[in-house]
Parts: structure tokens; C-alpha cells; sequence
């Protein structure tokens, strides 16, 4: 409503199938990927993922498919990586992680996004682009288990950290509700303490909506997939 859309039958089909095209393209990339390894083994499964991205390539843009062509390549990063111990980091490799990150921080900008890179895979911009977010999306992750493998010398703050990554499914789907208010309010900033702060704001106010909403298992189930049992 915000966004001046006429509630009607369209406005909820996008919403249920579009609305966070993220979770949409994860769960179709999953249910590929299980067809894909439970037919093909070593280098037939990562080929047979080369011809799903090829036939994503050649389809319109039409539904989500262009974000499944944009995320695939980091899906399948994301398989080639699960068996690498990251969290066995030593500093050297973490302080190496966090200049790589800085450094990719200041280069990136919103014309590097999947919102402004358009769709010719093979052009000098797009290879750069996507070599830049997968470089800093990189260094972002092996930073995190860094901080991560820092925190668990330290009393029960991983526990407290665990608690919240367990709601980080509420959080990214509650969370654009509440930036529709920018739509109101025209906040602009670029200070970067401002933008961590109204960050952490978002986190509690999303967690607290989930808190209540949860107690539902109706409502639970249906928004954010999670089954309460008796």
C-alpha cells in the first residue's frame, strides 16, 4: 500500500511468488541441486550445473529466472566450499580478510548490484561486478568466522549469537516490511555508524514482531515455515 499498488488478485500472486524472490530462487537452486547429485557423481554434477546456468542464460527474463542465472555460480561456490574447515583461521588469513573486505567495501557500489548489472553475463562490467562480490562476499565470510571463532573464547556470547541466527529467517523476511517506511520518512544517510545502528534497530524490532507472531502456530507455520508440535 505503501508503494501505491492496487490490492487485487496480481498484487498477491507477486507477493507469494516474487514478493522475496531470495527464498523463491534458494529453493528452486536446492531442488535442482538434489536432482543434480542424486544423478550425477564428481564431475558430472558440477558439468550438469554448467548446463542448468547455460539454460537459465538463454530463457527470457521472465518470472525469477534472471535471479536464478545471477545466483547460481555463488550457489554452487557454496557447495564447492562446505567441506573446507573455515573456521581453522589463523590471524594472519583474518587480518588479510578484513583488508580484502575494506578494500572491496569501497569499490562496491549499488551499480554492481543484480538490480543495476542487467543480464549479459559475458561483458567485461558484468564479469568485474560479479568478480567483485565474490571477492568481498569472500573475505566477508572468512571475517565473520574470524570474529565468530573470537567470540567462542569468550563466556556465552555465541550462544546469545546462535540465538539470533536462528531467527535470521524472520529477520530478512520481516525486516523489508519495515523499510517500506522509507517510502514515508525519505531517510538518507551516508554515515556508516548510522547505517550499523539503524541496522541493529531493524534486528530488534524484527525480532520482537517474530516473538509475538510466533506464539500463532498457525502464523508461524505459514510465514515462516516453522511447525510447532504439541
Amino acid at each position: 500500500m505503501l508503494r501505491h499498488k492496487p490490492i487485487d488478485v496480481l498484487y498477491f500472486t507477486d507477493i507469494l511468488f516474487t514478493g522475496l524472490w531470495f527464498l523463491t530462487v534458494l529453493f528452486v537452486l536446492t531442488v535442482i541441486g538434489i536432482v543434480l547429485y542424486k544423478k550425477l557423481k564428481g564431475w558430472g554434477f558440477y558439468i550438469g550445473w554448467l548446463v542448468v546456468w547455460l539454460f537459465f542464460y538463454i530463457m527470457p527474463d521472465v518470472w525469477v529466472l534472471n535471479q536464478i542465472e545471477f545466483l547460481l555460480p555463488f550457489y554452487v561456490f557454496g557447495i564447492i566450499g562446505r567441506n573446507i574447515k573455515w573456521e581453522n583461521l589463523n590471524v594472519g588469513i583474518s587480518v588479510l580478510a578484513l583488508i580484502g573486505y575494506c578494500a572491496c567495501f569501497s569499490l562496491f557500489t549499488f551499480d554492481y548490484t543484480m538490480y543495476s548489472m542487467g543480464s549479459d553475463c559475458f561483458s567485461l562490467d558484468y564479469v568485474y561486478g560479479t568478480s567483485l562480490r565474490l571477492a568481498s562476499g569472500i573475505f566477508g565470510i572468512l571475517c565473520s568466522l574470524a570474529f565468530i571463532s573470537y567470540l567462542s573464547k569468550l563466556s556465552n556470547r555465541v550462544s546469545k549469537l546462535a540465538v539470533v541466527g536462528a531467527m535470521t529467517l524472520p529477520i530478512y523476511v520481516l525486516h523489508q516490511k519495515i523499510l517500506t517506511l522509507n517510502k514515508v520518512m525519505h531517510l538518507h544517510t551516508d554515515n556508516h555508524v548510522l547505517m550499523i545502528l539503524i541496522v541493529l534497530m531493524l534486528m530488534l524490532i524484527t525480532i520482537g514482531i517474530y516473538k509475538i507472531l510466533h506464539r500463532n502456530r498457525y502464523l508461524a507455520l505459514l510465514l515462516f515455515g516453522e511447525a510447532q508440535h504439541k
